[in-house]
């Protein structure tokens, strides 16, 4: 890809240099490569080489230099995760405009600010290797007959999930980022993440938590009801547990938790009324299997017995989990809450 003898020909000029690394000098020879969360193919990345170590690395843009220093921080305490999409550097373009359109890192900025704002002059570095990514698990739900804890696809999402997220804790990090888009799906069955501002310490300060939790910046659907009400300031282990938790059901029911006749009425046929819709879910989140609120229980229509159905054929020990957290009161953080960890729901789902 690279000729080491072409460097001899390089000028100051067309060398990129570290903000974080003084021996971090880089050169770019019009090469590019796919964006590897892009199965599409459609995007690319330019590639950047080490001229010290002949190391290669993709490049993306940083959309807005508000959040460089953040980059900063994930970049000098990055984990040893081979299932995560991390940084390693951050270079600046020093007014040079690299010719040819690449992947702008977004950071999991709000809409509104992507709109906004143009991108800085800095440049994100990736390690340059196959991650082996074949599809997102929103590709896969698109491709299954029926989305049920009986279906043999499903039930492989159900382990591979909460996998990737043990793996996680387990290195000291939380993941907010609750997106089927944003799960990739590998060839190895496992998962990767890609690293945004929704990935953090699990001691994170409370500036890092404040950034993370501001409105828009998270996927809604799956969030915990305290934290879309604004009562949640900072975010915790139980706050992604939550999530989880709201994701398994999705999977294994088919039902988002709090979908029943409470919210009848209301369309989802375009991205203003998806948002009203989820508005108005996160206001009144009574379970649609609350054993002691049936305000929101199905059964008034012929497709609701399916999903009952596959409630009362669940395992015991998993509903009771479910319950426990997607209830009222829980959901509101009115209790003290302990929701359970990706270990707890790997060790439940073996009784499928």
């Amino acid at each position: 890809m690279y000729n080491r003898k072409n460097l001899k020909y390089i000028t100051e000029d067309d060398l990129y240099f570290s903000l974080l690394r003084g021996s971090g000098v880089y050169c770019w020879n019009n090469i590019t490569d796919n964006d590897p969360v892009d199965v599409s193919g459609r995007t690319s990345c330019p590639v950047f080489m080490d001229v010290e170590t002949e190391e290669l690395f993709l490049v993306q843009r940083v959309y807005w230099d508000k959040y460089i220093r953040q980059y900063e921080q994930g970049i000098y305490a990055r984990p040893e995760l081979e299932h995560v999409i991390w940084p390693v550097d951050l270079v600046s373009l020093h007014g040079h405009a690299l010719t040819v359109n690449y992947v702008e890192h977004t950071f999991g900025l709000p809409t509104d600010e992507i709109k906004n704002h143009t991108a800085g002059d800095t440049v994100l570095l990736f390690p340059y290797k196959n991650y082996g990514i074949a599809k997102t698990a929103a590709d896969e739900l698109k491709e299954v007959k029926k989305i049920s804890w009986k279906e043999p696809r499903i039930r492989e999402l159900l382990f591979r999930i909460p996998e990737a997220f043990r793996k996680l804790n387990e290195a000291g990090y939380l993941n907010m980022d609750f997106d089927f888009s944003h799960l990739y799906l590998r060839d190895d069955k496992s998962i990767m993440f890609e690293y945004t501002n929704l990935m953090m310490p699990l001691k994170a300060t409370p500036a890092q938590g404040r950034e993370a939790l501001c409105r828009g910046e998270y996927p809604y659907e799956f969030a915990e009801p305290a934290l879309v009400q604004g009562t949640l300031k900072l975010p915790d282990l139980d706050m992604q547990n939550y999530s989880l938790t709201a994701m398994l059901f999705y999977l294994m029911i088919g039902r988002m938790p709090y979908d029943g006749p409470l919210l009848l009425g209301l369309t989802d046929n375009n991205e203003v009324e998806h948002e009203h819709r989820y508005e108005v879910y996160h206001k009144t989140p009574v379970f649609i299997f609350d054993p002691q609120d049936s305000s929101n229980h199905l059964g008034e229509f012929a497709a609701d017995q399916k999903v009952i159905d596959l409630w009362e054929e669940l395992p015991e020990q998993i509903r009771e989990l479910f319950t426990q957290t997607l209830t009222q009161q829980n959901a509101l953080r009115k209790r003290e809450v302990s929701n359970p960890s990706p270990a707890q729901w790997l060790e439940c789902l073996q009784l499928l």
